[in-house]
């Protein structure tokens, strides 16, 4: 996986213990810090803009559904029509990583995405909105599985958490960011150059995308093999680090038992990952209904629900560490993120009281979700946490599209989110329940071999 030719696996098979008996502790974690520093700001960025051109149809929406004539219910399909073309294009898109190379797969996917995200500008009719988010998610589709298995070209297993975590922070810093510059492109833009303030967002958000692209495409090098910016000593330690990582991993194969447990994780996680759509998409919405009638000031207010989140993600999975309680902590939070969600529905007569309700929520929601990536490897054996965590992303993103949908249903009948922040919150519940009831306190058996299904 991490070769070029028969003269790299030599150096990788042959020297890889020599290298390793040699390296002093310190040179090692030099190495994996410089390539922190050199890999994880510009795919972070990559992340946070993908997250930016997939959400900010929430803030379009508030200029955009007057002028097309679109319902609620067309925007939630809209809105959530993106994740479903992720589970149709996902595979597709990985076999052709495969075939193409990381540094020419983000290409293509930047560039399209970027540019249909650009194109948004020209949408008149809800079918063509329809199209643009399907186009949108196909493009885009594999995009996260692909900066993984990136990551894992450079980083061993017992460095890789460092990394994935900043990629997971990116959805949470585009909406604390993303939101106050939504704002402001559609205050102080609309009618420039006879364009729409939404127009004009998805013109400012959308083709940044096709810079960064080609920039990425001469950037990354594919492989540790052909960056130029390693020595040949740091080269060889890496590739040693990697290989030697790579023979402890044993087979990919998954039991009876370790694929219904995958099954478990994926249904607790299912309420949790399409509540996140609520502050992803629906927040600008709610906002607006709280009296806020300049779309500025939606922005920088909508900011403090996802400060709050980065709080939580940073937060509680780190005291689940502490107290060696995943499931405590998960259904924990599930548990007051559902009583915040309900305090929102009810809180409508006051900005302030609403907003803290709403922080509460993402603080809560964004710990559980944070609390919940450390199950899977956690619960499961090493051969089983990559399969399950393929059934965890499947289930994902259909609850991503269906949460989105099914607010816009609810909000077109009734006039008001609060129905559905109250089924999300009934869902909420339900996890934490099952998750107490279900998820074993102590993780050690569920690795013990006689569980494997063998």
């Amino acid at each position: 996986m991490f070769t070029e030719g028969h003269e790299s696996h030599e150096i990788s098979t042959q020297c890889a213990p020599t290298v390793l008996q040699a390296m002093d502790p310190a040179e090692e974690n030099r190495l994996f810090v410089k390539l922190r520093y050199r890999l994880m700001p510009v795919l972070f960025l990559a992340f946070c803009l993908a997250s930016v051109d997939r959400t900010n149809l929430g803030f379009a929406q508030l200029q955009m559904k007057q002028a097309l004539g679109i319902s609620d219910a067309m925007f939630g399909f809209a809105a959530g029509l993106v994740f479903l073309t992720f589970v149709i294009f996902g595979v597709p898109s990985n076999i052709l990583l495969e075939k193409q190379g990381f540094r020419l797969t983000l290409l293509r996917m930047m560039v399209l995405w970027g540019l249909t995200s650009t194109s948004t500008m020209f949408v008149r009719t809800p079918h063509q909105l329809y199209l643009v988010r399907f186009l949108l998610g196909a493009f885009e589709a594999g995009l996260t599985p692909a900066m993984f298995l990136y990551l894992s070209y450079w980083f061993p297993s017992q460095e890789r958490g460092k990394a994935t975590s900043y990629l997971m922070l990116g959805a949470i810093v585009s909406g604390l960011i993303g939101g106050p510059v939504s704002g402001l492109i559609m205050a102080r833009l609309h009618q420039v150059a006879g364009l729409t303030g939404w127009q004009w967002l998805f013109v400012v958000e959308g083709f940044p995308c096709v810079l960064l692209g080609i920039f990425s495409y001469y950037y990354f090098p594919d492989k540790p093999e052909k960056a130029l910016w390693l020595n040949e000593r740091e080269r060889r330690i890496l590739i040693a680090c990697l290989e030697e990582d790579r023979k402890l991993q044993p087979p990919k194969r998954m039991g009876r038992y370790q694929q219904a447990f995958a099954d478990l994780l994926a249904f607790i996680y299912f309420a949790a990952s399409g509540g996140g759509q609520i502050l992803q998409i629906w927040l600008p919405t709610v906002i607006k209904e709280l009296g806020v009638k300049n779309i500025a000031n939606v922005g920088f207010l909508s900011a403090l629900p996802f400060a709050a989140a980065a709080i939580g993600m940073l937060v509680i999975p780190r005291l689940s560490d502490k107290g060696r309680s995943r499931r405590w902590h998960y259904a924990g939070a599930l548990l007051v993120a559902g009583i915040a969600l309900c305090a929102t529905a009810n809180l409508h007569w006051s900005l302030a009281f609403s907003l803290a309700a709403l922080a509460l929520y993402g603080c809560m929601l964004n710990g559980a979700i944070g609390t919940f990536w450390t199950m899977p490897a956690s619960y499961l054996s090493k051969e089983a946490a990559a399969a399950g965590i393929a059934v965890i992303s499947s289930v994902s993103a259909l609850s991503n599209f269906a949460f989105p949908t099914m607010i816009g249903i609810v909000k077109g009948r009734n006039g008001s989110v609060a129905n559905a922040f109250y089924a999300t919150a009934a869902l909420l519940f339900a996890s934490a329940i099952v998750t107490v009831l279900l998820v074993p306190e102590r993780a050690v058996l569920i690795n013990h071999r006689r569980m494997s299904g063998h």
